[in-house]
């Protein structure tokens, strides 16, 4: 099976609060790219969903962003007794200086 990203990814758990419309819930994130990222959530979100979330980076420091669902799926391993819904989302808006600084800590290809 071919990769169908066309931008590289980067794997750091973080700790994510999002709300929907009727939903709140809390995720960690990886997979993370410059256009969206993958989160490991405690409810199940459809795709087409619209999120707002909370990013939790170091030192306290909040990263908002807001996102749409583009695909959701149950799933079982390490995590998923806890957070057991993976999920794609892609950024609506920007999620601030802070997310695009730590992508570019880890991995400087992704400027």
């Amino acid at each position: 099976m071919t990769n169908r990203r066309s931008l590289d990814r980067i794997h750091k758990r973080l700790r994510v609060q999002f709300e929907s419309s009727d939903l709140k819930g809390i995720a960690v994130t990886s997979d993370m790219s410059p256009t969206g990222c993958q989160l490991h959530a405690s409810s199940a979100l459809k795709p087409g969903t619209r999120v707002r979330c909370k990013l939790m980076l170091a030192h306290e420091t909040v990263v908002d962003f807001e996102a749409e669902v583009r695909w959701s799926r149950y799933v079982k391993w390490a995590l998923g007794q806890q957070l057991p819904n993976s999920v794609g989302v892609s950024f609506l808006s920007p999620p601030g200086e802070g997310y695009y600084q730590l992508l570019r800590a880890a991995a400087p290809a992704l400027q």
